[in-house]
């Protein structure tokens, strides 16, 4: 084998060992605590930001639903479902009334997704998984970028009552 060869191999090996393309990955713990935290203040939820995974620079506003969306700049896997977005709470004048109490992250299925796993989370920390009108509810800007990403509109939500 010549130099050329070996110096290349070499290259391969040792990209293939840095695992540059790896997902991120969001355990239970971490879900339920983004999922229920009101203001985006616990330390589970800053880290996300912090990491790059979301970005207060690509937040979505929709004022009318009173909500907003945090999309994913990174690969990031919560029961091997791709979380493309975290939806929180948004107002920025309350009118008395109708404001919602809960954030959601929105989720692609992959072939591996555990969705008995999923389902258990929602049961134990009394969320609610949402598999049927997650892209209409969605504003447009959003569903956009969103099936883009996962290539399809197959999407769904989970979301939790937040602690106030």
């Amino acid at each position: 084998m010549n130099k050329s060869k070996k110096l290349t191999l070499m290259a391969l090996l040792i990209l293939t060992g840095l695992n540059v393309h790896a997902d991120e990955i969001l355990t239970a713990q971490q879900a339920k605590s983004i999922l229920t935290d009101e203001n985006q203040i616990l330390p589970q939820t800053k880290q996300l930001f912090v990491s790059g995974i979301f970005s207060k620079k690509k937040f979505i506003p929709d004022a009318e639903s009173y909500t907003g969306y945090y999309l994913a700049n990174k690969n990031l896997n919560f029961m091997n479902f791709g979380v493309l977005a975290y939806q929180v709470i948004y107002f920025s004048v309350d009118v008395g009334c109708c404001i919602g109490s809960e954030n959601a992250l929105i989720l692609a299925p992959k072939s591996n997704s555990n969705l008995a796993g999923l389902q258990t989370f929602a049961k134990e920390h009394q969320c609610v998984i949402d598999n049927s009108s997650v892209v209409s509810d969605l504003p447009d800007q959003v569903s956009v970028k969103l099936i883009s990403k996962a290539k399809t509109s197959k999407l769904l939500s989970i979301s939790c009552k937040v602690d106030r």
